[in-house]
């Protein structure tokens, strides 16, 4: 029975955190190793943690310093001796026969990934459907590259074999982290294993980034395009750029919109300067993607159609982009130059 790694970052999370490692104690795939970072947590986390140390299975690491999720993570692949990995985040969890499930479907379809599927909650609310009838299968990524643009850019929902990821590492200091990671691996793997069975629940709370700061001026929410310029090179290293080159603009064009659309909502910055951001913006996208204008990405639009929120937001995003044109801010780097003018504004 093969080794199976379970990589688990730690910051703060002591209301989710024990539920979480007993799910992981408890799993019924039984050779696991379960490493555990503490990334300098502040509340009561560092004593959960220490409940679990009876486990002969479980690696504890507590780091002298906040490093943050991407480093505690790329610790965690140092360390761990597996011939699997599964990344879990401290405040999620998973189903106790998880680790079991991935690795039956990766070795059924002797892919490099296996992915199950995974249900948001938040408060009392439940995002996604168990399904009635499982359906396990192999999606082959070559023969039809958009199944990857459809696919959730996290790592968590996934197995992976170890010697697959070749020293793959998550980008430090940056938020968003996860889609320089999974995407060019997706690429690269061609095809994956799949299970509509929900295996992972996905904790959202208020703490987290992209709901506590919705409304407010923030600069982190803009790594999401440092994170996609990260993906564009490391697909180039792994000489997977060119195949799936249509694909990768796709990706960059729905994942661009998210902050678009909330920088329109933020409420501590008048129009002017949201202008003069979102123009810095459209120009990092024409400097490093293909395209002339993100005006012309608004194809999106039609996904949100549904929602008079987001029709009304975007409306109001496009009249902004159409003022921008003549816009003309000398820089040789405007996404530096766009996280300066809101830390400026914020201060």
């Amino acid at each position: 029975m093969s080794l199976v790694s379970i990589i688990v970052p730690v910051y703060n999370v002591e209301k989710y955190l024990d539920k979480c490692l007993k799910n992981l104690v408890n799993q019924t795939y039984s050779n696991i190793e379960i490493i555990i970072i503490d990334d300098c947590s502040t509340d009561n986390s560092y004593n959960i943690i220490k409940k679990y140390e009876k486990y002969k299975n479980i690696k504890i690491i507590h780091n002298k310093e906040n490093l943050g999720i991407s480093a505690a993570r790329n610790i965690g692949l140092k360390q761990a001796q597996g011939d699997y990995i599964l990344f879990v985040d401290s405040d999620d969890w998973v189903e106790k026969d998880a680790v079991d499930k991935l690795y039956n479907l990766i070795n059924k379809f002797q892919t490099n990934i296996a992915i199950g599927e995974s249900i948001d909650i938040f408060g009392i609310y439940k995002r996604g459907k168990n399904p009635k009838i499982i359906i396990d299968k192999l999606d082959d990524l070559r023969v039809n590259p958009n199944l990857i643009s459809n696919e959730i850019g996290v790592v968590w929902n996934k197995l992976y074999k170890h010697d697959f990821l070749n020293n793959t590492s998550f980008p430090e200091g940056l938020v968003y982290e996860d889609i320089p990671f999974i995407y060019p691996l997706l690429f690269k793997a061609e095809k994956v294993a799949k299970t509509n069975e929900v295996l992972y629940y996905y904790k959202r709370h208020i703490s987290s980034l992209t709901i506590s700061n919705k409304f407010f001026a923030n600069s982190k929410l803009l790594d999401i395009y440092s994170s996609l310029d990260i993906m564009k090179k490391n697909c180039q290293k792994l000489d997977t750029f060119d195949y799936y080159k249509d694909v990768i603009n796709e990706i960059t064009k729905k994942i661009s919109l998210i902050p678009l659309i909330e920088i329109i909502t933020w409420v501590n910055i008048d129009k002017q300067d949201k202008k003069i951001i979102l123009y810095l913006i459209n120009e990092h996208l024409k400097n490093n993607f293909d395209t002339e204008n993100i005006k012309d990405w608004m194809f999106v639009k039609e996904r949100y159609d549904k929602s008079k929120i987001y029709r009304t937001r975007i409306d109001l995003l496009c009249n902004i982009l159409k003022q921008i044109e003549n816009f003309n801010i000398d820089t040789e780097n405007p996404l530096e130059e766009a996280k300066k003018h809101i830390k400026k504004i914020k201060s």
